[in-house]
């Protein structure tokens, strides 16, 4: 499923609510004269280094990161709980201090609201920024070739959710997912249907909107994003 990961990962609990847990993931050169492509021998200066210590505070689970990422020191925290018994919370983000010379120091962080009411629908607001994120699409290339770390383009991203029981078996959702800058958006139809109780098959719908490319040049992100449906039968044992 994940070929080629190298990982290990040690958990201690030291309350009923507290956890500390150190994570490492191998890095390795790329070397044509092997087989596979790939050096045999881990390339420590890019091996990643994660410890991560939470615990619960009232109505809130607290987390705070603190490690080394591709060579980059990475300071995080994460949070998610509940307020007034009806509003969910939850936020997670990071400092990164680039080993590379030049490069600026980065920021992520997002911020999502959420409430599931009686009948079973389930409404979320999520604000994504990141200060290493393109604020015109011009830009997109450039970007995208210096920092390899983002999944994204821009530098502001807004998505709504909603989520919704039709029947006890059925589970549908929907994703609208907008970037501020050049104002393409994409929509994510989504639905799982309980086979039994160690099946399910889900469906998903990807529908992007924007800008398509030009001659080879990004003129929004999502855009050139293609239209994909995509069927998954799952089963558990």
């Amino acid at each position: 499923y994940k070929p080629g990961v190298d990982a290990a990962r040690l958990d201690w609990q030291w309350g009923e609510f507290s956890q500390l847990s150190l994570m490492t993931v191998f890095d390795y050169k790329s070397e044509s004269s092997k087989n596979t492509g790939w050096s045999t021998n881990p390339d420590w200066s890019e091996t990643s280094y994660l410890a991560r210590v939470s615990t619960l505070f009232e109505t809130f689970e607290l987390a705070a990161l603190l490690g080394k990422v591709n060579g980059d020191d990475i300071i995080g925290m994460d949070f998610q709980g509940e307020l007034f018994e009806w509003l969910g919370v939850r936020g997670e983000g990071h400092f990164r201090f680039p080993d590379e010379q030049g490069l600026p120091r980065d920021v992520k962080f997002s911020l999502g609201l959420e409430h599931r009411f009686e009948n079973t629908l389930t409404l979320r607001l999520e604000q994504f920024y990141q200060r290493s994120g393109a604020t015109n699409e011009d830009d997109y290339t450039i970007l995208s070739t210096i920092d390899s770390t983002s999944f994204y383009l821009a530098r502001n991203y807004t998505a709504l959710g909603a989520s919704y029981e039709v029947t006890p078996l059925l589970l549908s959702d929907v994703v609208w997912l907008f970037n501020h800058h050049d104002d393409s958006s994409l929509l994510a139809l989504y639905s799982t249907y309980s086979l039994s109780d160690e099946s399910e098959l889900s469906m998903g719908f990807n529908i992007p909107i924007g800008e398509q490319p030009q001659n080879g040049v990004l003129n929004s992100e999502f855009g050139s994003f293609p239209k994909s449906l995509s069927i998954e039968y799952r089963v558990y044992f």
